[in-house]
């Protein structure tokens, strides 16, 4: 950057063990020090970098406060929803503007009003920043004339095309973030405001490791190729560039295939590289997969549609994860019909499977031992693991995924009954209820065969285990 500050030469100074060409003071050394031995937040890395922190040789000349009073008095909000406006007093040869909020804390009136004043080489307090940042740029609620800030994106542009300025339609007030790092000089923003990477710049502040000595956005970014940058520029890449792991993500795609940035990225296609790094896959598997979909994600321009996105991926990527486990799952379950039920199973078998395989386990001891018997072709068993219930709902297409609870509470009994010659495969599902047998059917809840039903109501006798109220053949029991 042109004229480097004296606080940036320092550091260099200091860092690089250079000679002292320009005279550094005991009192700036001793800073310095403090610096190295203390590590620096976040304000001091601005007082570094930001630089010409101190006294400003121009200050902005008084309001008068008639004029002011004026002003505000003749808009004051009919609505008690929107009580906060920003005022554009002037354009030029500086911008200056006032917040008002005319409801400050609940109360009726003018509660609050604080003037923001833009020009060239003129740096506001820390404060000052902080508060620009909460009432207008971040703030939703402020009201202000959205003609106001085509006047002002027409005049600096036409003056400054150096600044390349934007018109921000869905944010406008971040036209005057955009002047007021311009107008100050050697800030981070401005180096990226001026290299049109706005949505970078948008979320400089929260970069987690800063270069005090970056000379360009590329050593901003722990050398980030220009070429990534430029299409991450958007809310989300801006996001994940502030983080050191997505960073060094982007650099390892960058060189596997520089495809992935031969145009422009949005949010969602941003947003779906995050999702696949924190499914833990590899920069290769990420790079594949992404540009199969690189497509379908450019489409994606609103949150709600790639949150709608996302949610399938998601159901396919679980039904994957459960099929590794069981290959019941991905033939007797589908993404957007089973949805509630694959959510329901990816709680019990991925995130905590271990809790209910115990809970299964403990309510097993407290069961009778001598139901589960094998007899004339069929076997009668106790679920032994959540998978082993969980398996049984994907393929009995039942509400048995609703009896968890109970069951590991011992509220009721479910048991599996099953052909001899085939075990595994489910067959016929049995719940008992305080001694009493309340169902027994197929998948789909179909009912039993008479010979089946048979076995069922001898098992029952051996076991003493009422069945009589139960409908065998509801079509049969109901009719008559």
């Amino acid at each position: 950057m042109k004229d480097t500050p004296r606080e940036v030469l320092i550091w260099q100074i200091v860092e690089k063990d250079l000679p002292d060409t320009i005279g550094i003071s005991a009192k700036e050394y001793e800073y310095v020090g403090w610096q190295y031995q203390t590590g620096m937040n976040v304000g001091e890395i601005n007082l570094m970098l930001e630089l010409k922190i101190g006294q400003n040789s121009w200050e902005p000349s008084d309001l008068s406060e008639e004029e002011v009073m004026r002003l505000i008095m003749a808009k004051v909000p009919t609505s008690d929803e929107y009580h906060e406006f920003l005022f554009i007093l002037r354009i030029s040869p500086y911008i200056d503007t006032l917040y008002v909020d005319y409801k400050y804390k609940g109360e009726s009136g003018i509660g609050r009003a604080e003037r923001f004043v833009f020009h060239d080489d003129y740096a506001w307090t820390a404060e000052q920043e902080q508060l620009f940042q909460e009432l207008c740029l971040d703030n939703r609620n402020c009201r202000y004339k959205y003609g106001m800030f085509d006047e002002i994106f027409d005049y600096y542009s036409n003056i400054h095309p150096d600044w390349n300025l934007r018109r921000y339609y869905t944010d406008s007030v971040r036209v005057l973030d955009h002047i007021y790092h311009c107008m100050r000089k050697n800030t981070v923003k401005e180096l990226l405001y001026k290299c049109g990477l706005d949505m970078l710049a948008k979320h400089s502040a929260d970069i987690d490791d800063l270069n005090l000595l970056s000379s360009n956005p590329s050593e901003v970014y722990d050398n980030v190729p220009m070429k990534a940058l430029r299409a991450l520029n958007c809310d989300a890449g801006g996001e994940m560039l502030c983080n050191d792991e997505y960073r060094k993500l982007f650099k390892t795609l960058g060189k596997i295939n520089g495809e992935i940035f031969f145009q422009p990225l949005n949010d969602a296609q941003c947003g779906y590289i995050k999702h696949l790094y924190d499914r833990k896959l590899t920069p290769k598997e990420i790079s594949r997969i992404y540009l199969s979909r690189r497509s379908e994600l450019s489409y994606l321009w609103h949150p709600r549609q790639f949150r709608d996105f996302l949610c399938k991926v998601k159901g396919v990527e679980t039904l994957s994860d459960l099929a590794n486990i069981d290959p019941i799952y991905g033939k007797y379950l589908r993404p957007g019909d089973d949805d509630n039920e694959i959510a329901e199973i990816q709680l019990y078998l991925l995130q905590a499977r271990e809790f209910y395989d115990r809970a299964v386990r403990v309510s097993n001891r407290k069961r009778e031992y001598d139901w589960q018997e094998r007899d004339n072709g069929y076997v009668v068993r106790y679920p032994q693991t959540i998978n082993d219930f969980c398996r049984e709902a994907a393929y009995m297409r039942n509400c048995l995924l609703g009896y968890v609870d109970a069951v590991t509470n011992n509220a009721t009994t479910i048991l599996f009954m099953r052909r001899t010659d085939d075990v595994n495969a489910p067959f016929i599902t049995l719940e008992i209820y305080e001694g009493e047998l309340t169902q027994a059917y197929h998948r789909f809840n179909k009912d039993c065969t008479p010979e089946e039903a048979g076995w069922i109501r001898d098992y029952c006798k051996r076991h003493n285990i009422g069945y009589g109220k139960f409908m065998f053949d509801r079509a049969l029991d109901l009719a008559e």
